[in-house]
């Protein structure tokens, strides 16, 4: 296996498991018509057992039985031109923690009143949506 290997990150929808490939990608067509969660893009979907261990042993995941491994699971980030952020660190330098956290809100409150079939995690990961 390669040294690089846990470096391959997958944002394809092609590659989730159904039904929650239907549910995430009616998410995002959800996301990208609200304002205040159109920053939010697909970061992550399926993830290889090498992906998960680098991310679990380097305190980015709180488990090795993450519904990732089996297509089941999608993180969505904030992408600007200047590129990906997250809640908990502004690397874009352009203030928009805020913006950025308000828009993982609103996510959750779509999920909550349109997607029963799909649960967010705790304030741990404001990024990732999985099957319920």
């Amino acid at each position: 296996m390669s040294q690089y290997a846990h470096r391959v990150i997958i944002k394809s929808t092609d590659v989730l498991s159904e039904p929650f490939k239907v549910e995430c990608e009616r998410l995002i067509e959800e996301l990208s018509k609200d304002p205040k969660t159109m920053i939010l893009k697909v970061f992550e979907t399926l993830r290889t057992i090498a992906r998960q261990d680098y991310l679990y042993k380097n305190s980015r995941s709180r488990t090795m039985n993450s519904k990732h491994l089996c297509g089941w699971a999608c993180d969505f980030v904030p992408h600007t031109d200047k590129g990906w952020s997250w809640a908990d660190r502004d690397i874009t330098g352009d203030g928009t923690l805020k913006d950025e956290r308000e828009a993982y809100y609103r996510m959750r409150e779509i999920v909550k009143e349109k997607f029963p079939k799909l649960k967010y995690l705790s304030e741990w990961d404001l990024s990732h949506i999985e099957l319920a």
